[in-house]
């Protein structure tokens, strides 16, 4: 009985490359035609995932495209199989060589798969990134006018800071429009902002950036924030505990929402207190408390949704 093939997929703008740990299939273009001539490609294999590289905009209709025909898609780090590469004496790099090292860091790791997100899900993070990009804009334009000088450069930075400020609040109905249109987020919504802390910017935020909220364990939900301590010892050495890796967009929210927290809310604010009494510094004790919140509101959302299973 043939095993499953890993196959790996090293995605660029333009094209993708695609391999099993010893061989090249192919290379596609990377647009719909380009995918659909590699999904008859892989159609008739016997697949334990498709590896791909998180490339930002160019991996993901790849990914949805081989996930909408049924192939099992796991999408990874490009910086774990750069280090796995490495690690394995592996320094040239092509387009073949890592699409044959993503394939074999597929089939030596086995990642988790991917399920491609709901609609309405992906439709508010899609809101969720524009709303982020229009208030960018709005600090730039900001600071640009504190330090403008010329009269007409001010006036036209303050029409423009006020036609962001507008597309803002147009955004920020939208978002609560569309997850009030929809039951399940807006369930989820509702429940997590009675913790105090967590407002409905902050909710929106986690709806639409960690679908898996509810569904998996304390650990992985706080390392998938980026507030997972991570220990750095070595024979006699001992290091500090620290944190890495994460989602930052999460990451930033929920260090925001921690900050009220560590003030309002009577979970938290008692151990901000304590981790200050003893001496931690308070980005230290604000991380501690972000990490405390984050599985509070794993543990809302997952009474959320057993909640609303049918019997």
């Amino acid at each position: 009985m043939t095993s499953p093939t890993y196959i790996g997929a090293d995605v660029a703008k333009a094209e993708v490359v695609v391999a099993t740990a010893t061989a090249v299939l192919g290379t596609f273009t990377n647009d719909r035609g380009g995918h659909r001539a590699l999904v008859d490609r892989l159609r008739g294999m016997t697949l334990a995932a498709v590896v791909i590289e998180s490339t930002g905009c160019y991996h993901r209709e790849l990914a949805i495209a081989l996930s909408a025909a049924g192939l099992p898609v796991a999408i990874v780090q490009p910086g774990c199989v750069r280090h796995y590469a490495k690690g394995m004496g592996q320094l040239a790099k092509s387009d073949a060589i890592d699409a044959r090292m993503i394939a074999r860091f597929g089939a030596e790791r086995e990642p988790r798969l991917w399920t491609m997100p709901q609609a309405e899900t992906a439709h508010l993070r899609a809101l969720v990134d524009r709303r982020d990009q229009v208030v960018e804009m709005r600090t730039s334009e900001q600071n640009r006018l504190e330090a403008c000088a010329d009269p007409f450069i001010a006036r036209d930075l303050r029409r423009s800071i006020a036609r962001l400020e507008k597309a803002v609040c147009a955004l920020d109905a939208t978002i609560a429009a569309h997850i009030a249109a929809h039951e399940p987020l807006k369930r989820v919504s509702e429940a997590l902002q009675t913790e105090a802390g967590v407002g409905a910017q902050t909710a929106a935020v986690l709806l639409a950036h960690l679908p898996e909220l509810g569904h998996i364990n304390r650990q992985r939900v706080a390392a998938l924030v980026g507030f997972a301590p991570y220990v750095h010892e070595s024979g006699q050495r001992k290091g500090t505990v620290g944190i890495v890796g994460g989602r930052r967009r999460l990451r930033r929210a929920l260090y925001m929402a921690a900050i009220s927290a560590a003030r309002w809310n009577h979970w938290i604010a008692p151990l901000y207190r304590r981790l200050r009494e003893r001496g931690k510094p308070a980005k230290v004790a604000l991380v501690a408390c972000g990490r405390k919140l984050v599985i509070r509101l794993n543990t809302i959302a997952a009474r959320t949704h057993a909640n609303t299973q049918p019997a």
